[in-house]
């Protein structure tokens, strides 16, 4: 199952490696990926394609707990179009 994910981060040291290191271990990976930074370089905005089996509404969940993580909406199979956190 693909899945698309967008999220606001805080640009701070680690922020992404986190980010990633949750879709690792929640067993997604990445097969596309556009980042942007905002608000003077303080903010990235990235917008992900995951590949996966699991529950991309678990995944989601889980990015929204990071502390850097400002905002975070995905879509998937389970999900229809436009499901958010």
């Amino acid at each position: 199952m693909n899945a698309l994910c967008s999220l606001t981060l805080n640009n701070l040291e680690g922020a992404l490696e986190r980010v990633l290191g949750v879709i690792r271990f929640r067993g997604f990976r990445v097969v596309g990926m556009h980042a942007s930074s905002m608000r003077g370089d303080s903010a990235l905005q990235i917008q992900l394609e995951l590949a996966g089996t699991r529950s991309v509404t678990h995944l989601t969940k889980h990015l929204a707990k990071l502390y850097e993580v400002l905002s975070v909406q995905s879509q998937g199979a389970e999900q229809g179009v436009g499901g958010s956190i």
